[in-house]
Order: structure tokens, then sequence, then C-alpha cells
């Protein structure tokens, strides 16, 4: 009976449309945020904002559209549930940026150059913290409670590696240019 009820559910689930999504950016969202960083808007241009904070996660998006802040009024009541996640799933097109590096050698240099100070597997600290979570945009030094204003993005994590800092040595010139890409794809899949 329970494998029937959650068939069910899963067969009922809505499926959000990036395109109807669009629409209704264009007549909600479009007046305000621009999709263009070459157009200026009152609220922020959102390809570029979102490309530059891995933070940008449906949930986020979501809470934003519905409760608004910094600036940008609450749609939670204005829009459907539906409405929402295409909403959602269309802005979420606009995030799509394509980093040079490969993840699985990154994961192999990650090994052995990184490891022995930094779990993959979890928040906790080694030597230096651990890194599990990073993809969900919150440095570690964000998730200890630090003042500290960086979200997670490609060119924060490069940053880190080729400049050290906070007990971590440089490794700006250890590392080729294509390897720090490598580290810094998987790196961002944690």
């Amino acid at each position: 009976m329970k494998a029937l009820i959650l068939l069910t559910a899963s067969v009922l689930a809505y499926s959000a449309d990036p395109s109807s999504g669009k629409i209704l950016f264009e007549s909600k969202c479009g007046i305000c945020h621009a999709t263009d960083p070459s157009e200026h808007k009152i609220g922020p241009e959102l390809r570029g904002a979102l490309r530059s904070h891995r933070s940008a996660t449906h949930d986020v998006i979501l809470e934003q559209i519905q409760n608004g802040g910094g600036g940008m009024p609450a749609f939670g009541e204005l829009l459907t549930k539906d409405q929402k996640e295409d909403l959602v799933a269309y802005v979420l097109t606009l995030t799509t940026h394509v980093y040079p590096g490969d993840p699985s050698s990154g994961k192999t240099l990650f090994e052995s150059k990184c490891g022995i100070c930094h779990a993959t597997d979890s928040s906790e600290r080694r030597i230096g913290p651990g890194l599990k979570g990073l993809k969900d945009g919150a440095l570690p030094s964000r998730r200890n409670g630090t003042n500290e204003d960086r979200n997670t993005t490609h060119d924060v994590v490069m940053h880190q590696i080729e400049n050290g800092g906070g007990g971590m040595p440089v490794f700006r010139d250890l590392l080729t240019k294509e390897q720090k890409d490598d580290i810094v794809a998987y790196v961002l899949t944690l």
C-alpha cells in the first residue's frame, strides 16, 4: 500500500516549466531585474549576480521570491506555488556558466595535495576546515560564524588556492593553471 501511495504522489508532483517561468519573469520581474549585464534597472541584473554566487540554489531563490528582502517586495501571496516553481526554474537557467576544470582530475589532485589538511566528507576541521557543503554556497568561515562575507564561488576558491591565508600555504606557483582549475571544479562539487 505504501508503494502505491508513493507512486501516486510522484506522478502527481508538479514539474516546473522554465518557459512559463520566463514569461512570468518578463511580466512580473523584468520591470526591476535585467538578465543582460549591459541593462541597468532598479534591482540587480540576475545573470551576472547569480553566476557569481554558488548559493543561488532553488531554495534560496524561492525564499527570495516568497519573502522578498533587500528592497524586493514579497511575491509569496501573489503567485501560485506552480508559478513560483516555474519562476525558480527559469531563474536557475540564468546561472548556467561553465568554468574550466575537470572535477575527476581535481579529485585525484585534491586527495594528493589538499586532503591531508581538508576533509571532503565532513565540515569538521582537520588542519584546515572540512569542505563538505561548499556547493551549497557557504565558505567554512561563514559556517563557523565569522563575519567574513564571501560565498563559495569559482573565483573565491581560486583566490584561496593561489594566495593561501588563514594558515593555508600559497599554491600559486606549485600547481599549473589547469591543475588549479581541476581542483576548484572538484571542490565546488562538495
